[in-house]
């Protein structure tokens, strides 16, 4: 297979988030069901994951803009070699606008490559948001993933997209919480790197400021 080759189907393949109970063969032909027969070329398990490359770009560009549902469940995907994810937000209430999912994505630098899609149920002829809303979003090179959870409307909502991982909530940077940030202002000493609760910082006698600005 020479170089171009390989980056063509490199560009036309996603990588699949699989949960426990999903057969293969059962998200294969619904993907196939939302782009066309025989688009899918290849089906390559990788670390609890699949890969999954397309015959052309064409028709994964059809399933883009769309979520994956087997067995009711949600499959968070992404393309190969770019950051970019479907994020679904999970059990959202009807009365909630969509303009407060994009504040958040915005807040986060985290740039919306579509609108704000509702997954729905088929009631008789009608069709009934089920709470999930998905949107295709591109991240950028220092937002590693979104927390497992987020505050709307005073009640916290679960968010879902694929390679997701336990972040910091101050600067989505993984390896850390939110008590031993880096950019984490103490609402007491006012220094960086901790919090109140944590805060170890006592008082000059002599010059009353705390010890880290104290030149006594």
């Amino acid at each position: 297979m020479d170089t171009i080759n390989a980056n063509h189907l490199k560009r036309n393949t996603i990588n699949v988030e699989i949960q426990q109970g999903i057969n293969i063969v059962d998200l294969i032909c619904e993907i196939e069901e939302i782009v066309g027969e025989d688009a899918v070329i290849a089906a390559v398990p990788l670390q609890g994951n699949i890969e999954l490359t397309f015959d052309s770009p064409d028709r994964l560009s059809h399933l883009l803009n769309k979520p994956i549902i087997v067995n009711d469940k949600v499959l968070s995907y992404n393309l190969i070699g770019a950051k970019i994810m479907v994020v679904s937000f999970m059990h959202i209430p009807f009365y909630i606008p969509d303009s407060e999912i994009l504040a958040k994505l915005e807040k986060w630098n985290v740039k919306p490559l579509g609108i704000v899609r509702h997954r729905t149920i088929k009631v008789k002829d009608r069709d009934i948001p089920d709470g999930t809303r998905f949107v295709k979003c591109e991240f950028p090179p220092d937002v590693a993933s979104l927390p497992y959870a987020t505050f709307i409307d005073g009640r916290s909502f679960t968010i879902k997209h694929n390679n997701q991982q336990k972040v910091c909530f101050e600067c989505f940077q993984t390896g850390h919480d939110i008590k031993d940030c880096p950019i984490t202002v103490c609402r007491k000493c006012k220094n960086t790197g901790h919090i109140k609760k944590f805060c170890t910082e006592e008082i000059c006698p002599e010059c009353t400021k705390f010890n880290y600005k104290c030149s006594c």
